[in-house]
C-alpha cells in the first residue's frame, strides 16, 4: 500500500530558530498534522513555502518573513520545473492531500500536473483538497493523517496547467468504451469506438480525451455511448 503524500502550505507562525520544515511551521494545520500522526510517524510531506517554493519536509529552514501574494505565486509558477528535480518526490504515492489556501492550492495543482507529465507521480492518483473556512482545513488534515480514505477524492490528477482531471462526470468514467461521431483522425469520418482517457472541464465546456480503439464495437458490458 502506498504511503500517502501531503503537500502543505507554510504558515505565518514559525519557530524562531532553524529546524526541519515539518517541525518549523507552527500554524494550526501543522499542529493538526503532528498531533494526529500515528505514533508520531508523519506521512511524506512536501512544503510549499512562500520563500523557498516546494521543499521536502526534512529540509532545515532558517527563520524568514515572506508572504504568498499573487505576484509571488506568479514568480513561483515560472519556476515549477526546477522543483521536479530538486525535491525527492515519492513516486509510489497514489493518495495525495493538497493543504493550503487558494494561491497555494493553485500552485500545488500545477505542480502535480507537471510531476505527472514528467513521470514523477503515477497517473492514477486519488487527490483530496482541504476546503471551507476556519477550523475545517485543520480537521481535514487530521482526518487524512489518521486515515487517508476518510476524505473524499475530488480529482484524479491535473494537467500541467492545473486543470483538474475527473474520475467520472457527465455519465462517463475514465476507462469507459464509447462511440465517437464526426470527423476523426486520419481523415476518417463516421462512428468509431474509443476508450475514455481523461475527463475535464475545458475552455468550451465538458471535455473527454479519448484513445481511438479501431472500428470494432465495445464489449457486451461496455454500455456507455
Amino acid at each position: 500500500m502506498s504511503k500517502p503524500l501531503i503537500l502543505m502550505a507554510c504558515s505565518a507562525t514559525k519557530l524562531g530558530h532553524p529546524a526541519p520544515a515539518q517541525d518549523f511551521y507552527q500554524g494550526v494545520m501543522w499542529q493538526s498534522l503532528r498531533a494526529n500522526a500515528p505514533g508520531g510517524q508523519l506521512p511524506d510531506v512536501v512544503v510549499l513555502s512562500a520563500m523557498h517554493g516546494f521543499i521536502p519536509g526534512s529540509r532545515v529552514v532558517e527563520p524568514y518573513d515572506k508572504l504568498m501574494t499573487p505576484v509571488r505565486a506568479r514568480e513561483l509558477e515560472f519556476d515549477l520545473e526546477q522543483f521536479i528535480e530538486s525535491v525527492d518526490w515519492p513516486e509510489d504515492a497514489t493518495r495525495i492531500l493538497l493543504a493550503g489556501g487558494g494561491l497555494y492550492r493553485y500552485l500545488m495543482r500545477r505542480m502535480v500536473g507537471e510531476l505527472i507529465r514528467a513521470g514523477k507521480l503515477a497517473g492514477d492518483l486519488e487527490i483530496s483538497e482541504v476546503t471551507g473556512g476556519i477550523g475545517l482545513p485543520r480537521s481535514q488534515v487530521g482526518k487524512f493523517v489518521r486515515d487517508p480514505s476518510a476524505l473524499p477524492v475530488v480529482h484524479a490528477g491535473y494537467h500541467p496547467n492545473g486543470t483538474p482531471l475527473l474520475r467520472d462526470a457527465w455519465g462517463l468514467r475514465v476507462g469507459d468504451r464509447v462511440r465517437t461521431t464526426g470527423q476523426m483522425a486520419a481523415g476518417k469520418s463516421g462512428p468509431r469506438f474509443a476508450r475514455v482517457q481523461e475527463l475535464f472541464m475545458g475552455p468550451s465546456g465538458p471535455t473527454a480525451g479519448v484513445e481511438l480503439g479501431g472500428d470494432r464495437p465495445p464489449l457486451a458490458n461496455g454500455k456507455k455511448r
